[in-house]
């Protein structure tokens, strides 16, 4: 069975998003939970060992999860991974016995020899920037049919990356800021924009909008009963808690939105270009998201959700920040009065 693609994403779209100039990677992906997630699922439906993303990033593949032995661009993995890139489609070498780029490449954590490898490119941008792939540490036939099946989990993986794309104002005060001046700007347990780089932000990313007579919105998204979940699971949960419903709200919301940890257990959310319509869709989205399955701490299964207040008004210069904010606040309020888990988004 095909996997499915993640809601809102077409699997041969081929978005319009700014990537940042990172060193260490060429898209920011605050959660690589989405890539260990699709490659646990090509390791049970291929039952190979051994199945990742590789980013790559001034020609230095980056994988997302790592394998063992991370390799650079030189590597016989690496440079396998790069052919794959080269060819433009699905690379098949069933048996690596017999290709010297792979000879002796180590799979996996039990450091046994790879004896077949497959790979899809992945395209951002319309341009390649990566490879899914999948190793064995014996040869093996690739019929058709799962090749089309690893093409599919790739464009999985492309809708992923997307979702994890900046804007442009996000993408520029990277390329300003230096790596360790980068650091103070996110948040280091969410990696969501922390207040610091809110404050960068939302300054550009309203005079942007201004500039083009555009619709905006304010989110604050509250976990509900946050407090409670701590005291009675204790401090792994709450973590784990707070960079899931993070990662849940990244994979809700539109690749230019910007996302901030607000508080210990508030997020902000400012989109551009944004109706009161569109600002509802997305709360739904989040809502459904955070709801819909269980979180696990490594120690138990619990669920969570949140309260969302919204704030929706038309761009105007001089137009301050905390208008939107002031009121953002009160439809918070609001949605909690209402039994909370729910929405509530106002237009002024």
């Amino acid at each position: 069975m095909e996997p499915s693609i993640p809601n809102g994403e077409d699997a041969t779209s081929r978005e319009q998003s700014t990537a940042p100039p990172e060193a260490s990677a060429p898209i920011y992906t605050p959660n690589q939970t989405r890539f260990e997630r699709i490659a646990q699922v090509a390791e049970r439906l291929f039952q190979v060992p051994s199945a990742a993303v590789a980013l790559f990033a001034d020609r230095t593949p980056w994988f997302q999860p790592v394998p063992a032995g991370a390799d650079t661009k030189d590597s016989p993995r690496g440079s396998c991974i790069a052919r794959t890139l080269t060819r433009g489609n699905t690379l098949v070498i069933e048996d690596a016995r017999q290709d010297p780029s792979l000879a002796y490449t180590q799979t996996g954590d039990s450091g046994q020899f790879i004896g077949f490898f497959a790979g899809h490119p992945i395209y951002y941008e319309n341009r390649p920037v990566g490879a899914f792939y999948i190793t064995d540490t014996s040869p093996r036939a690739f019929s058709d049919e799962e090749q089309g099946l690893l093409s599919s989990l790739a464009a999985w993986a492309e809708s992923e990356l997307r979702l994890s794309a900046m804007s442009e104002a996000q993408a520029e005060l990277l390329r300003e800021k230096s790596e360790a001046e980068r650091h103070t700007l996110v948040d280091p347990l969410t990696k969501l924009w922390n207040r610091n780089g809110m404050e960068y932000l939302l300054t550009r990313e309203l005079s942007a909008a201004q500039r083009k007579q555009l619709s905006i919105a304010v989110m604050l998204i509250d976990l509900d009963n946050f407090a409670t979940l701590k005291a009675r699971h204790g401090e792994s949960a709450a973590t784990a808690t707070l960079k899931e419903v993070a990662a849940r709200i990244r994979a809700s919301v539109r690749p230019h939105d910007v996302l901030v940890r607000y508080g210990e257990d508030r997020y902000l959310l400012f989109a551009a270009d944004c109706t009161q319509e569109i600002a509802l869709q997305l709360a739904d989205r989040m809502l459904n998201r955070v709801r819909s399955q269980h979180i696990n701490d490594g120690k138990r299964y619990f669920s969570t959700s949140v309260s969302i207040g919204g704030a929706c008004t038309q761009a105007k210069r001089g137009q301050p920040i905390n208008a939107l904010l002031q009121n953002a606040a009160q439809a918070l309020k609001d949605a909690q009065a209402a039994g909370r888990d729910c929405a509530r988004v106002h237009s002024f």
